[in-house]
């Protein structure tokens, strides 16, 4: 869709639904700066105990609820892509779609958090690399919200895999468009956002749809009027919509058509042997002026047509299906080629027409790759042992550097999944085992490498052989034992993240049944 005709759109809408958007909008600012506000203000309170025994009990169960508030606010507010993308489908929405689970808003949370320091780190480093970071990861929080079983890496590549270069272009050039309304908002003292936020919320959400819908082989279609003739069409003609495909039984033949923005590409599997007759015809049907290319090859005719007039797609499609059936061919399943009753599946995205036994064929073929547990044990070792150097690296800086104990049992699950092909709990446990020790000898380091840079001391080893007598103090034994603990609740994050997604992500199969059956 041109930016033009998306903009125009997104304004008619946002006068159909402005207040349904402000009242989410307004739910989830509510919610954040509540939970936030009142964390704080019982921890001011705390502090104005000035009771050292009590601070020194719960500094660090209320920075960490602190932190947990900020995490499941931002995943709060990613679920408004959900909520948002119901609107622009069926017009409306209900608040319900803001609501699941508590591990689903932390982990959302902590991607958004993540971005955010990646984007950060880029614009301190430049600033055209931060705004390429920027663009490129725009539609994360839009994934998080309607993509719920995919795991972090698969958020952030299908992210980095949607905005091509192109992409990229036209979402900054949408985004620059609504710079007037900003200005415009800014100087009436926040009174024109009431107008330009659903404004803009809307047309950047349906460019996540069209983005996703391209991504995901379903584009969809350009405009409204297409549409509807698309809708028109497959209800007079008994056929089904998915996306911009229509798929069905035409005369008996399973047929699937696939309206792009420059053709109309229909495939119909069929079974037969008069090979020379059914050539004859095709070389007739080449000279009609709408047909583009016409193939007939492992029993599938595949069927080109110019534009999306669909009175050329049924015209086309009586006659051929009429002519075949005349010369002996007849349906067939689109994978073993015989005349059996097919059914209408999705498969890797495609839809295709397959008779009883290709579908379980297909269902069945879905191989879980070996858990290799050894080769899995030295990747959680590596990856464990670069999150312990980023927290020696850290470490003077504590308050943050303790956040690192996520990073740690993050980088030790993923070395272990790269390296033992997927993931389980056993995997899980190697992994903990691997952080865990991670942690430890980190902190060990990490002090030697303070001691080193705080005294005289000669070299570096010098002050990793003393560490362990500067431990023995109980101020340091008291710092060290906080740090870990700190590292022990981050890394409890992770794992929990993880092991909730192994026990609620359901297997997909290859192959998935439609309604349409033969």
């Amino acid at each position: 869709m041109e930016r033009k005709d998306l903009k125009l759109w997104a304004r008619k809408e946002a006068n159909n639904h402005r207040w349904q958007i402000w009242k989410c909008l307004l739910i989830i600012l509510l919610v954040t700066l509540g939970l936030i506000v009142s964390l704080i203000l019982i921890f001011n309170w705390l502090l104005s105990l000035k009771t050292t025994s009590i601070i020194g009990v719960l500094d660090f169960v209320i920075v960490l609820a602190i932190l947990l508030a900020y995490l499941f606010s931002a995943g709060f507010s990613t679920q408004f892509y959900c909520y948002i993308k119901e609107i622009i489908n069926n017009g409306n929405s209900d608040l319900n779609l803001l609501k699941t689970s508590f591990i689903t808003y932390i982990r959302n949370g902590f991607i958004c958090w993540l971005i955010f320091f990646i984007d950060l780190l880029g614009m301190f480093l430049f600033i055209l690399p931060g705004i390429f970071l920027l663009i490129k990861f725009l539609p994360v929080p839009y994934l998080l919200a309607n993509h719920q079983e995919m795991n972090v890496i698969d958020i952030l590549k299908t992210s980095w895999q949607m905005m091509s270069l192109n992409k990229m272009k036209d979402l900054l050039l949408l985004i620059l468009s609504f710079a007037g309304w900003f200005i415009l908002g800014i100087f009436t003292f926040l009174i024109g956002f009431i107008w330009a936020l659903p404004y803009f919320l809307l047309a950047l959400s349906r460019f996540f749809i069209i983005l996703e819908n391209e991504y995901f082989g379903l584009e969809e279609i350009q405009n409204e009027d297409n549409s509807k003739e698309i809708q028109e069409f497959a209800l007079l003609n008994n056929l089904d919509v998915m996306g911009n495909n229509i798929y069905g039984l035409f005369n008996d033949f399973p047929v699937v058509i696939k309206v792009l923005p420059e053709n109309t590409i229909i495939k119909i599997s069929i079974a037969g042997n008069k090979r020379s007759r059914i050539d004859n015809y095709f070389a007739k049907l080449e000279r009609l002026g709408f047909l583009k290319t016409i193939n007939y090859s492992n029993d599938i005719i595949t069927i080109s047509i110019i534009s999306q007039n669909l009175n050329n797609v049924y015209e086309t499609l009586k006659n051929i299906t009429m002519i075949i059936r005349k010369i002996g061919y007849q349906p067939a399943c689109c994978h073993c080629h015989c005349n059996k009753p097919v059914s209408f599946c999705l498969y890797h995205g495609e839809i295709v027409y397959v008779c009883k036994d290709c579908f379980n064929e297909l269902k069945n073929k879905q191989s879980v790759p070996k858990e290799k547990y050894s080769i899995g044990f030295l990747g959680a070792v590596l990856g464990a042992l670069f999150g312990g150097l980023i927290w020696i690296l850290i470490y003077q800086f504590t308050a943050f550097g303790r956040i690192t104990g996520y990073i740690i049992a993050l980088l030790a699950i993923l070395g272990y999944q790269k390296f033992a092909g997927r993931l389980s709990l056993s995997g899980l446990i190697i992994s903990g085992l691997c952080s865990v020790v991670s942690l430890l000898v980190a902190e060990f380091f990490g002090l030697s490498l303070q001691i080193f840079l705080a005294t005289r001391i000669d070299s570096l080893i010098q002050s990793i052989i003393l560490t362990p007598n500067f431990i023995m103090h109980s101020d340091i034994i008291y710092l060290v034992v906080k740090d870990i603990l700190f590292g022990l609740c981050f890394m409890a994050i992770a794992f929990i993240q993880y092991s909730y997604s192994l026990m609620h992500t359901e297997k997909k199969p290859n192959i998935v049944k439609l309604d349409k059956t033969a």
